[in-house]
């Protein structure tokens, strides 16, 4: 971060959309690493016995489909090393869309869907109280599909896995 920026959302969040637009994917994941470290984002990442949750509330698209790739690295890392992942798995954060001209929500629920679909994932969409929340249960189908995510896309695979805090509880 460049000095005499204080970090924010409003420092970080272009920063990683334009990484991510330029197809900087281990560059946007160090700088959502350092984000992670200022506390920029929260907590977006919680494991439980029974959840295994992302809130990307806040973040742009390039911040969120960043944290997304990160955050489903861990989950293939877990599975392929054969541990018990909590019940459900989850993305949470995304307002409900509204019709009209394309809203920073719209954008950012068309990035982090687009993605979920192009690496072929179990997760489904319930609109939840205005929200969207992408969830999956863990059964033995997601594990599969973590196993073969891990060994085959390479966007999941690029980078350290300790960029956003393991808040595991379990």
């Amino acid at each position: 971060m460049p000095a005499g920026l204080t970090p924010s959302v409003l420092t970080f969040n272009p920063l990683l959309d334009g990484l991510h637009v330029n197809g900087n994917n281990a560059e946007a994941e160090a700088l959502l690493g350092e984000a992670s470290q200022r506390g920029v984002y929260g907590t977006p990442t919680q494991y439980t016995v029974h959840l295994a949750s992302l809130d990307i509330q806040g973040m742009s698209r390039g911040a969120a489909i960043t944290a997304l790739r990160v955050w489903l690295r861990g989950l293939c890392d877990r599975a392929v090393d054969g541990e018990q992942l909590p019940g459900m798995l989850q993305v949470t954060g995304l307002a409900a869309v509204r019709h009209g001209s394309p809203s920073r929500e719209q954008q950012l629920q068309q990035g982090v869907e687009g993605l979920l679909v192009e690496l072929g994932s179990p997760f489904t969409v319930l609109p939840e109280g205005g929200v969207r929340i992408f969830r999956a249960e863990t059964t033995p189908e997601v594990y599969t599909w973590l196993r073969d995510l891990k060994s085959h896309y390479s966007p999941i695979s690029t980078a350290p896995n300790d960029l956003l805090a393991d808040t595991r509880n379990a």
